[in-house]
């Protein structure tokens, strides 16, 4: 008789009632949001309670919410494909554990990967797409090797034959962009982000030494955990939550003892709306109340997309662009309005 593949690897986790640190852990989880949205009105807020309360009392939820889940939408595939990527390491090495890690691999279902990975295509710059690359291969690759074994030739493929064959294509189409990014540009960042992944992929296919997967992958996915709420919070305490708008209104000044009316505008983000006043908040964190019937014009101030920093484009395509974004119409420039400008 011809010896049957070898056993897939299966790490067991006992079913058992959450513990109290877990329990606590659940339960503070989908606070983490709301915290986010405190504390961007806050910061919008400059610190200042009073006008916290007051953005809190006349903001939109749905809108807050709206700019939390657009300005965070890289997060989730990024947070759930390098958790599979370690689990699978972990797997394949032969390590037995009972950390963190190997509980929330066994329970995450195998075809979350693919909606995380269509979500990361859309929502990443074109930058980290060869990193994404990088991680589906690698996440097939581990795959195969724990159902199949180390000698079977889906493993052998999958694991060494596609990700050369797919690296090696990936480099000569990003070859232009990384020549240009390590020389005329001067972006060293985005040179090693265009050419690191793809040699990556095919050593990270395989095991690593189980002594060393015991602590090595564990430790790398707690400190993912403690540095997510960092990235996060500082991603999103950079977006803007309310309209920013320029208000052309009719005042009055005192010239040689006589009240002349004069024009002015008030930039500033739009808080409430009401029969008697507007309200804006300014740049630096003042709130001024305009009389409705002094307003002869209102400008939306939205200035579109913002300005690249980097100067490399693979193909036309520029490398802080996300496919969503360069697909999808852009919005309307409405900057030129002479309102809007200082803004």
């Amino acid at each position: 008789m011809t010896p049957g593949p070898p056993p897939r690897t299966v790490l067991t986790v006992e079913r058992r009632p959450p513990s109290g640190e877990r329990a606590w852990l659940l339960s503070l989880l989908p606070g983490f949001p709301l915290l986010l949205l405190v504390l961007r009105v806050w910061y919008l807020s400059r610190q200042d309670l009073q006008t916290m309360l007051m953005v809190l009392q006349s903001a939109n939820p749905l809108g807050l919410i709206a700019s939390l889940l657009i300005s965070l939408i890289w997060a989730l595939p990024a947070m759930v494909l390098s958790l599979r990527v370690l689990f699978l390491l972990l797997l394949v090495s032969g390590a037995s554990s009972e950390s963190w890690l190997a509980r929330a691999g066994i329970r995450t279902p195998i075809w979350v990967s693919v909606p995380a990975v269509l979500l990361a295509a859309l929502s990443w710059q074109l930058r980290f797409l060869p990193t994404l690359l990088m991680i589906t291969l690698v996440i097939i690759g581990l795959e195969a090797r724990n159902r199949f074994g180390a000698g079977d030739f889906a493993t052998a493929a999958t694991g060494i034959a596609v990700p050369v064959a797919v690296g090696v294509l990936a480099l000569i189409w990003l070859a232009p962009a990384i020549a240009q990014a390590a020389t005329s540009a001067g972006e060293p960042i985005t040179a090693l982000l265009l050419l690191v992944p793809p040699l990556a992929a095919p050593p990270l296919c395989g095991p690593i030494p189980a002594r060393t997967a015991r602590w090595l992958l564990p430790g790398t996915a707690s400190l993912l955990a403690l540095a997510a709420p960092i990235l996060l919070g500082n991603s999103y305490l950079n977006t803007p939550v309310l309209p920013r708008v320029a208000i052309t209104f009719t005042t009055t000044t005192t010239q040689n003892g006589r009240s002349v009316p004069v024009t002015a505008v008030q930039r500033g983000s739009l808080v409430s709306v009401d029969d008697q006043f507007t309200t804006l908040l300014d740049s630096l964190g003042q709130v001024h109340f305009i009389s409705g019937k002094s307003i002869t014009s209102q400008a939306l101030c939205s200035t579109g997309p913002q300005a690249p920093t980097s100067t490399v484009s693979v193909h036309g395509w520029q490398v802080e662009q996300s496919a969503l974004s360069w697909a999808a119409p852009g919005p309307r420039n409405t900057s030129a309005d002479p309102t809007c400008r200082g803004d």
